[in-house]
């Protein structure tokens, strides 16, 4: 039996396959280690000519959520002991997977995601590809797309480099704009999930009056061979002011993920872009499960810097099951409602369907 066709039917975390029904609740979107410093903002004088430069404290957590990438140490997560720290508050409230969509250049590390794992034993599905055009490395660039998919397949297949370590998923794949390189990672990342099966995540940037980039890049995946039954739009939470363009997408198979929950704050030079709250982004699952769709939807928090973690008093990774589990009954999503979301979709999606080429 050869290592792909034993994949099919199971789901490939950091530390081997497992039966899908060990998955447990899972987060579909989080960040245990990453480096962001590619999308760094120089920060407004009023915050101090230090600013970028200093270690993150507390007392500079509101000014950092108000202006977010604005200090190059909240957009590094690197201490696996914090992680580890974080992991088990997960773990007692009762998560077992954690999709680390950290994808190749901005601060994957393999070998360390697998001791997380392990030491933890939180099960964790590891991304490969490519993020957004600020964050690409020269050979996004310099390949042509077939060698990018190539390099997917491969670290699905075989593992990355020399670690053993396999990646699990494909994405987070980066499409802010999008840009031309980033389309072609896109293609790219498509051509990789046809050849495996694979769960592909597509991280977009949605503007308000916007109908049409999340349906090319939906046309771009279904045109290069990917599944779009099996793929995941990040950051839909915003896409709630706008029920016919969620429909619209959802018709067409592919499930939407709201994982920014716990993050309700304004923006500096955003304020044209509502924040939901999350009492909003319940309230838009209830909508979305009344007309249809509860097996297209799927959550998390999205600790990407931080500010976000529970140690720099954030939400945590276990913001969901700790706080809001009682918030989705009071507004009318049933338990069953919530397994569904939890557990039945991520394990759908993350266990590997047989390769369409």
């Amino acid at each position: 039996m050869t290592q792909g066709t034993s994949r099919v039917g199971k789901v490939q975390t950091v530390r081997g396959l497992v039966h899908p029904g060990e998955l447990g609740r899972v987060m579909t979107h989080e960040h245990l280690l990453i480096d962001l410093r590619g999308i760094f903002v120089p920060p407004p004088p009023e915050l101090g000519a230090d600013w970028a430069h200093r270690p993150v404290s507390l007392d500079m957590r509101a000014d950092l959520v108000h202006h977010p990438q604005t200090n190059l140490d909240d957009l590094v997560l690197d201490d696996e002991t914090a992680v580890i720290d974080e992991l088990h508050q997960y773990r007692a409230a009762g998560g077992g997977t954690v999709v680390d969509a950290t994808p190749i250049g901005i601060g994957r590390d393999p070998l360390a995601l697998r001791r997380i794992s392990e030491a933890t034993g939180v099960h964790v599905t590891m991304g490969t590809g490519w993020y957004v055009h600020g964050c690409h490395p020269p050979e996004v660039e310099e390949w042509p797309e077939n060698r990018l998919a190539d390099l997917m397949v491969r670290e699905i297949e075989d593992g990355v480099a020399d670690t053993g370590v396999r990646a699990g998923h494909i994405g987070e794949i980066g499409c802010e704009t999008p840009t031309d390189r980033e389309r072609k990672v896109l293609r790219a990342a498509a051509q990789a999930q046809g050849r495996t099966g694979a769960m592909l995540l597509i991280h977009q940037g949605w503007k308000p009056g916007d109908q049409v980039t999340q349906h090319r890049l939906l046309d771009t995946v279904e045109a290069c061979g990917g599944d779009i039954r099996r793929t995941v739009l990040a950051h839909m939470d915003r896409t709630g002011s706008d029920p016919g363009l969620q429909a619209s997408l959802l018709e067409r198979g592919v499930t939407i993920e709201y994982d920014i929950f716990g993050y309700e704050v304004s923006r500096a030079g955003a304020w044209d872009r509502e924040v939901p709250s999350d009492i909003r982004r319940i309230n838009d699952f209830r909508r979305l499960i009344e007309a249809g769709f509860r097996d297209q939807l799927v959550m998390a928090q999205d600790i990407c810097f931080k500010t976000m973690q529970s140690a720099y008093g954030g939400v945590g990774y276990s913001h969901i099951l700790r706080r809001l589990l009682p918030g989705f009954r009071a507004l009318g999503v049933t338990d069953d409602d919530v397994h569904a979301i939890l557990v039945t979709n991520p394990t759908r999606l993350l266990t590997f369907a047989e390769p369409a080429a």
